[in-house]
């Protein structure tokens, strides 16, 4: 029976990391990578990583890369994607790759998937300044799992210089109640106060200059893997700019949501959208 109730609950806590699109048809989505880029392949594996971004327009603002969650994919950010393109960004300022394992059942370690996330950042920084020499970093826009790999490939690879801001949905920044030791590698890895959490988040949880910004539900009801006031607060930052979202705007949003509603990618348009890049001199 204890066997039983360990096995439900860990699947009920991986499956809050499954997108509510899956269990309907995938939205059409933009075809790859351009020429000129070089797709991106597992950093352990060797293997090909899916994704999807560039092909047209200038670059005026920082290219913004979408960090999907755990056992997700690129497609995760296709809503988000098609409004950056309706307030201006260009194909060519958008990108996002499929990192890590799809199977609920083989998850992967954050740890295992950093590499993946720094080798993009350079790929895109390079092949954005073939088209904009001006071009020196680039923004990062987060979801669920996606904050704290993101965080430790920064804090791994020095990327501190590179990103202009990172905006993090929904993220286990101080750990969540779901995950104990032992349950997974990823629970492993992000229990409340784990080893692997505390060395992430010194010396520093917002190393400078990078912008760190956080959007998430904010009150313990809505987002299943923060659903307590114990925890409610993990996904914010200190020293950085968080938005308790169903807090602050009187909304409802579940883990999902807190990615794809209009108000919250609104909210993380407005925290990148003023990283111009000036355009490259003839």
């Amino acid at each position: 029976m204890k066997k039983l109730s360990l096995l439900c609950l860990l699947t009920f806590a991986l499956t809050l990391f499954v997108p509510f699109a899956a269990f309907a048809a995938e939205p059409q989505v933009p075809t790859g990578f351009p020429k000129g880029f070089t797709a991106p392949v597992d950093d352990t594996k060797g293997t090909p990583i899916g994704g999807y971004g560039g092909g047209s327009g200038a670059i005026t603002h920082n290219p913004v890369i979408f960090v999907h969650g755990n056992t997700r994919n690129a497609n995760d950010w296709l809503p988000v994607y098609k409004y950056f393109l309706s307030k201006g960004y260009t194909p060519n300022e958008l990108w996002t790759l499929s990192w890590g394992n799809s199977s609920i059942q083989n998850v992967d370690a954050n740890d295992e998937n950093i590499g993946d996330i720094r080798n993009f950042i350079e790929e895109v920084l390079r092949y954005a300044q073939t088209i904009n020499s001006n071009v020196k970093k680039v923004d990062v826009i987060s979801h669920s799992l996606g904050p704290t790999i993101v965080r430790k490939s920064i804090q791994v690879y020095a990327l501190e210089e590179v990103i202009g801001t990172h905006v993090m949905i929904a993220g286990a920044n101080h750990g969540m109640e779901l995950c104990a030791p032992g349950i997974n590698v990823v629970c492993d890895e992000l229990y409340p106060n784990s080893p692997w959490l505390q060395a992430l988040n010194s010396p520093a949880e917002n190393p400078a200059p990078i912008k760190h910004v956080t959007i998430y539900d904010g009150t313990g009801i809505y987002d299943t893997a923060f659903k307590s006031e114990k925890i409610k607060d993990s996904p914010a930052i200190k020293g950085g700019v968080n938005h308790p979202i169903n807090v602050e705007q009187k909304l409802t949003l579940n883990h999902d949501e807190l990615r794809i509603h209009p108000a919250s990618m609104e909210l993380q348009y407005q925290s990148v959208k003023d990283n111009l890049v000036e355009a490259s001199k003839k």
